[in-house]
């Protein structure tokens, strides 16, 4: 049984007062489940046991896997349309010049390295989970990262013809490490 047994007794009397038992061990920020099972022949009066669960924290994981989900799904999804619209443009021949090609070419080899790497995280994630893996931070490179991701929105935003001719540019001020 998951969750922390805040309250088992035995009721000597009908539900309602069982209830009202419940009700006194609440709080405001606690989910609690509660479960009577009457005891003996008559399910109307008589002898009930009641046990309460405070499932607060079963409730809260189960909400921080669902916001994880739609993470990933979001993170999964972007590379994906990435993907899609360069390829779709390339074979519609909306692209004319070569160097255009290599460049759609580029984004399309980029965003599916970065769809493996998500994938390879999310199989560390559970490798760690399972114990067995342990996490070894790696430096980044976040410039490179910011450039990367302006020519993905680029790429993004002239395939969709919200911005042809537009440009994306990226600025970075040095500061001292710490």
């Amino acid at each position: 049984m998951r969750g922390r047994i805040l309250l088992v007794c035995l009721l000597t009397s009908a539900l309602p007062l069982g209830f009202l038992t419940v009700a006194m061990f609440r709080q405001a920020d606690q989910l609690i489940t509660d479960h009577f099972q009457p005891i003996g022949e008559s399910r109307i009066a008589g002898e009930a046991l009641a046990v309460c669960r405070d499932i607060t924290i079963e409730k809260e994981i189960d909400r921080m896997k669902t916001d994880f989900v739609s993470q990933v799904s979001h993170e999964l999804r972007t590379p994906l349309t990435s993907i899609q619209v360069c390829t779709e443009m390339l074979l519609d021949g909306e692209v004319e010049s070569a160097g255009e090609q290599k460049d759609y070419l580029r984004i399309i080899f980029d965003e599916s390295e970065r769809l493996t790497r998500l994938i390879n995280d999310l199989l560390d994630i559970a490798r760690t989970e399972s114990g067995r893996r342990v996490i070894k931070p790696v430096p980044l490179d976040l410039a490179s990262l910011a450039c990367n991701v302006a020519a993905v929105l680029a790429g993004m935003a002239e395939s969709r013809r919200y911005g042809k001719g537009s440009t994306f540019t990226v600025r970075f001020r040095a500061v001292a490490p710490a």
